[in-house]
């Protein structure tokens, strides 16, 4: 299998060249386009991937993310001309010249025609790891000593820039300390070929590993394979490839010395490349390259016909694993059912009602950067840890690695669509660290709930301790797709956690300030009504007065909702648990939640006030380094001084639109 073949050149050429016309249209810089990683791509697609074209969404497919800098191109132009139905030259070059795709990071797609992963540099990495620990967790869960019915592997290609990030290193850390045999990372190399180390071009890798890639990877307990004649020769990448998918009991590296096709001019380290296509749109690729890939797709169809007649037989023989395999690829359990059984009377903490989902549902898998929370995870909730061959545990412990946990996540719910509910529990500064993960994963509508702790009210260094969570309130309430809830006690805890099972393809991170809140829950809460983002705790037929409020501010909220109506000013309560969900309702719900209140004020901390400021006319502001007489654990305004604030804005009839009070 030489590339002086013809017919692999010209595949190689013209993926390279349709890559190329796509992306200048769009006003990129050819240099920027990967195009060294093309041969390795051609060959995992054409020989080693286990998945077949007409049925892109098969569960137990091989996955490969192309994580290299600009691939979206090149990743799409490859599954048209590997036969997916869903990309035809008409809606690529739609894609990237109509509708504004951004071709650097493209997203998960599960459109009934084809399912895909890419991410971006950074965490790509991280999202293989998920996809491995997804795999092998399924893998303990159904396969039996002569029945493997989970089978996948996963494959990712990164660049140099993606092994600069931290997060990749500290997920090829965690990879090998978990001894992910399905997981293959595939280094584009643009290097010198006549060295087994690694030295970059821009000598940008070797800076953070002075030993070289190679012997850091081999360190840490990853098998490597190194590759230095592509793409003279694709026989050496094949080779290396099937080696890495048959390894067993380490993750795999493959160090693959790529053409460096522009790095500068008259480098004699690089293969210049010319685009022998007219400028303008494409109309078709070859013949030659369609009919190169209809081998690959008449065996995938013999993949999965395969696979499919192997299931049957397992239904036979495990009736009781089948069905919930079928389940799991369904994603049909119901975590809301679930939630509901907990009883609205019980004295259960926002602890225990994890540990009931937990213990009653099968999907669903715990992660933590705190060593104290997985402690009590392991111990009291007896809940085994994901460890190296220990993959049936539904609980991992991350250590330090925050932006690697919730980029793992994303990985593992984009496994297969509800087959997971991955769950973090954090302090809630780990998700200021992490918030660019959580920006991807809400971007590529990944499901998956995060639960924020903020420090205890009883720290002695309150400036510390809360300003900075409070700030960060205005950044998730930024971040698109994303679901920012901040729940009173334990029932609006399990509304919230409902709520992310109903919507489709969302994250939801519940903020907890602390434990407080959750010892006691109110008469007036109630977790059917979260779903809303908005509902009446206090009711008045005809208010003149709307208090909106949410989390450790509520119960004081009500209480001056009770003193004003005592003196004669009708005023209505509502609990605001999530101001994204109340955006998405309609209009005349918002009209009946208001009534026909003149003024709607609302009652929140410092920093998070202007989030109300759509909808409210004045805030009552809490500053809890000013508050620390508090009666509610230096957190809140009693009732009676946001009754004062409140009545003397009314007696004012304030003509302003929206103020402080």
């Amino acid at each position: 299998m030489e590339l002086s073949d013809s017919v692999q050149a010209r595949v190689i050429d013209e993926i390279k060249d349709l890559a190329l016309t796509v992306f200048e249209s769009q006003g990129g810089r050819p240099q920027e386009c990967p195009i060294g990683v093309i041969p390795i791509a051609i060959v995992l697609i054409r020989y080693v991937l286990r998945h077949s074209p007409g049925t892109p969404t098969w569960f137990d497919r091989d996955r490969f993310l192309m994580c290299n800098p600009n691939s979206g191109i090149v990743l799409h132009c490859l599954l048209h001309a590997a036969g997916y139905g869903g990309y035809t030259l008409e809606h690529i070059w739609n894609l990237y010249t109509s509708n504004g795709c951004n071709h650097s990071f493209p997203q998960v797609e599960y459109d009934g025609k084809n399912s895909r992963n890419s991410c971006i540099a950074g965490q790509s990495v991280a999202n293989a790891v998920g996809l491995a620990m997804a795999g092998r967790h399924l893998a303990s869960k159904f396969n039996r000593q002569t029945d493997a019915i989970i089978n996948s592997q996963i494959f990712v290609s990164v660049s140099e820039s993606c092994l600069q990030e931290g997060t990749t290193l500290e997920a090829l850390t965690l990879a090998a300390t978990l001894k992910l045999d399905n997981l293959t990372i595939i280094f584009d190399n643009e290097n010198d070929k006549k060295t087994a180390r690694s030295t970059s071009v821009y000598e940008h890798v070797t800076s953070f590993v002075p030993a070289g890639i190679n012997e850091h990877l081999r360190a840490i307990g990853y098998h490597v394979i190194d590759v230095f004649d592509c793409p003279v020769s694709l026989d050496s990448i094949l080779a290396a490839l099937k080696a890495a998918r048959a390894y067993v009991g380490k993750p795999t590296f493959v160090n693959v010395r790529t053409a460096a096709w522009w790095a500068g001019d008259n480098d004699p380290r690089v293969t210049p490349i010319t685009v022998t296509r007219v400028p303008g749109r494409p109309v078709a690729l070859a013949p030659e390259v369609y009919s190169y890939f209809h081998d690959s797709n008449q065996r995938g169809a013999v993949n999965y016909q395969r696979w499919t007649d192997q299931v049957a037989v397992y239904a036979k023989l495990y009736p009781k694993l089948h069905r919930a395999l079928c389940a799991r690829m369904q994603g049909a359990e119901d975590i809301a059912s679930v939630l509901d059984q907990i009883p609205v009377d019980s004295k259960l903490e926002y602890f225990d009602v994890l540990r009931y989902l937990a213990q009653n549902s099968s999907s669903t898998f715990f992660g933590t950067t705190s060593s104290l929370i997985a402690a009590t995870m392991s111990d009291s909730w007896q809940m085994p840890e994901f460890q190296a061959k220990a993959y049936d545990g539904r609980l991992a412990d991350y250590g330090s690695r925050e932006l690697a946990m919730i980029a793992i996540h994303n990985g593992m719910a984009a496994y297969s669509k509800g087959a997971f509910l991955p769950i973090t529990v954090a302090p809630y500064n780990t998700y200021l660290f992490a918030s660019a993960a959580l920006h991807t994963g809400a971007r590529e509508e990944l499901s998956v709930a995060h639960v924020a702790i903020k420090e205890s009210a009883t720290s002695s260094d309150m400036a510390m301790s809360f300003r900075k969570p409070q700030e960060l309130d205005a950044l998730m309430h930024a971040i698109p797709n994303l679901i920012y809830v901040r729940p009173f006690d334990r029932e609006e805890i399990v509304g919230a956690l409902k709520a992310i099972t109903a919507i489709d393809g969302r994250q939801l991170l519940i903020s907890i300030a602390n434990t407080f809140q959750t010892r006691s829950c109110c008469s007036y809460t109630e977790r059917q009504n979260v779903k809303f983002g908005a509902y009446v705790v206090l009711a008045q037929k005809e208010p003149r007065i709307a208090i909106l409020s949410c989390g450790l501010q509520l119960p004081d909220a009500y209480s001056a909702g009770q003193l004003l109506n005592a003196n004669g000013v009708p005023t209505r309560v509502i609990s605001v648990p999530s101001l994204d969900l109340f955006d998405q309702q309609s209009e005349t719900f918002k009209k009946s939640i208001f009534s026909t209140a003149t003024y709607i004020i609302s009652v929140d901390t410092t920093n998070s006030s202007l989030a109300w400021s759509k909808y409210c006319h004045a805030t009552v502001e809490m500053d809890p380094i000013d508050d620390r007489a508090s009666h509610m654990q230096n957190l809140g305004r009693s009732g009676q001084q946001i009754f004062d604030r409140v009545k003397m804005y009314v007696d004012t009839d304030p003509t302003v639109k929206w103020m402080r009070i």
